[in-house]
């Protein structure tokens, strides 16, 4: 994987994998997930899985970003911690954003 400021990112097959390190998705890690998926990677993949089985803790801009994504691209989320699938639930964000166990299993989920 590449590395765009703290966010460790990848291009397969033309999913846009990204993994977020650290255990807080906040405003720094948003403000840099804005500048990858929306800059860097504008004309790119418009499907995204996002890892996140190493976070957390998920604030507003956390989720904010989240729903942006959903809004332009496909995003899948990967394996939540149990504190970041309730804030999400409880957010409203689960039902529009699918999740997963595994990185295989959201991929596959773009091909049907």
């Amino acid at each position: 994987m590449a590395a765009f400021n703290n966010i460790e990112y990848a291009v397969r097959d033309e999913i846009l994998h990204i993994s977020l390190p650290g255990k807080d998705f906040v405003m720094e890690q948003a403000h840099e997930m804005v500048d990858l998926v929306f800059e860097k990677m504008d004309d790119g993949p418009k499907d995204i899985v996002l890892d996140l089985s190493g976070v957390e803790y998920i604030n507003s801009s956390g989720i904010s970003v989240v729903i942006r994504m959903n809004l332009e691209k496909n995003v899948r989320l990967v394996n939540p911690s149990p504190m970041v699938s309730d804030i999400l639930e409880l957010t409203g964000v689960l039902p529009f954003v699918p999740r997963f166990d595994s990185v295989e299993e959201a991929v596959a989920s773009f091909a049907g």
